[in-house]
């Protein structure tokens, strides 16, 4: 009995790499002997092919669905039988050396995985218990070379180009970035360290501390934070700054007290740069203040904020209507898996096209906005004066918005208006 239920997804190939449809694979080896081996090595693969930075296998009462991120955006791959997901499940926590009878509680690690073309790497794998199984979310690393990218091919606009460059020239002070998870801030951060290391490395001492550290930078001292060990973010910037650094990057403010000491270590002549949960550039100041930081650490450290998101580009090939494969049905965003219904995601072609794969996108845009702190917006912060003012100081010296950026890029035909109004639905529009 074929254990797989059938899912009208896939593409035949992806620019040069043929990529059959996952499901196809997955019926193909039902019947074997090793299929769960076989199955998995195919979700592996299948995944890497398609370029997905997750592969997410979700157990839901009657089946196991498995979903690819790519370019932002989960997408259905394949449907599997509930009978038959604890075999997926078993065996990804083999690979990734965990214990397999344990599934009352969440476990982390790595698995080795060697693509079709190239060398072997680890991916990162996660497991949560649900009232149905266990969920799965494996992370695929990107291409070094591809995520590499410096300071001035991130996409900002010249203005805002040049206010990230004067933060960095100054070399003291706290610069934070914000913006909604996998919306791109490590990768800024990191290629604002490469930018300090092109043009200071000789002179530089740069650390950073993470959780987990993405990529391996080769110029700067890297720190794995590993709270089980009691390494905690807090404990590791303490001894970064007796280190007798230049440049810090601390990859998140995640209480106060962590939040007191980057405040402190950039008001001692030290460049930070670090992340906050805030939304907007013009809000971080109003965000701290509301951690309990005092008014002067805020108003001395902080030297900018930059906040950012991710812009779906418009495949050029759907857009004009070439290059796709003939109509094949695309699964919606809550039909199989039961998810609850929500914004239909923009740029989903009606056809499989062979160079974006079906998601009607070809890559990502950066949407960036800058805050300088100015003498007026600090003495508000002095002076305790209301957040909204605090605020609306803030958003008169920055860049331009996010929402002036991206209506940049949808004049441009860069991203379609769909995809911007997607961004920010539910966010109040800056007065």
């Amino acid at each position: 009995m074929n254990a797989l239920e059938s899912v009208n997804l896939g593409s035949d190939s992806i620019g040069a790499v043929p990529v059959d449809d996952l499901q196809t694979q997955l019926d193909a080896v039902a019947a074997g002997p090793n299929w769960g081996v076989d199955a998995v090595d195919a979700l592996l693969r299948h995944g890497d092919a398609l370029g997905c930075s997750d592969l997410h296998v979700a157990c839901l009462r009657d089946r196991l669905v498995v979903r690819g991120r790519l370019h932002g955006s989960l997408f259905p791959l394949a449907s599997i039988a509930g009978d038959q997901r604890d075999l997926i499940i078993s065996r990804l926590k083999i690979l990734a050396r965990l214990p397999a009878f344990q599934k009352s509680e969440p476990q982390d690690g790595r698995l080795e995985f060697t693509p079709v073309v190239g060398a072997a790497r680890l991916l990162r794998v996660s497991f949560l218990p649900t009232i149905h199984g266990e969920n799965v979310v494996i992370r695929f690393p990107q291409d070094e070379e591809s995520q590499a990218l410096s300071l001035d091919g991130l996409g900002m606009s010249p203005e805002t180009f040049e206010a990230v460059r004067d933060l960095l020239h100054r070399q003291e002070g706290t610069v934070l970035l914000t913006g909604p998870s996998s919306s791109g801030k490590t990768t800024t951060m990191y290629a604002m360290l490469r930018w300090l290391n092109q043009h200071h490395g000789d002179r530089m001492n740069i650390l950073t501390i993470e959780d987990p550290v993405e990529r391996d930078l080769g110029f700067a001292g890297q720190v794995q934070v590993n709270t089980a060990q009691g390494l905690t973010f807090e404990r590791a910037l303490r001894s970064a700054l007796r280190q007798d650094p230049n440049v810090l990057m601390l990859g998140e403010i995640r209480d106060t007290e962590t939040a007191r000491v980057t405040m402190q270590a950039g008001m001692s002549g030290h460049l930070v740069i670090s992340t906050l949960h805030a939304g907007r550039a013009s809000l971080v100041f109003s965000r701290l203040l509301s951690m309990g930081i005092e008014p002067y650490l805020v108003a001395s450290a902080i030297s900018g904020a930059i906040a950012q998101r991710l812009a779906r580009a418009i495949c050029k090939a759907c857009a004009s209507g070439r290059d796709s494969s003939p109509s094949r049905p695309q699964s919606s965003a809550s039909g199989r898996d039961g998810s609850p219904s929500r914004p239909q995601s923009p740029n989903r072609p009606h056809a499989v096209c062979s160079e974006c794969a079906g998601a009607g996108c070809a890559g990502r845009i950066g949407l960036f906005e800058c805050c300088r702190v100015t003498e007026t917006l600090r003495e508000l912060i002095l002076a305790s004066a209301a957040p909204g003012r605090v605020a609306e100081e803030a958003a008169r010296s920055q860049t331009a918005s996010l929402r002036d950026e991206a209506a940049r890029c949808v004049t441009s035909g860069l991203i379609a208006r769909s995809e911007m109004e997607f961004i920010f639905a539910g966010e109040e529009e800056p007065a």
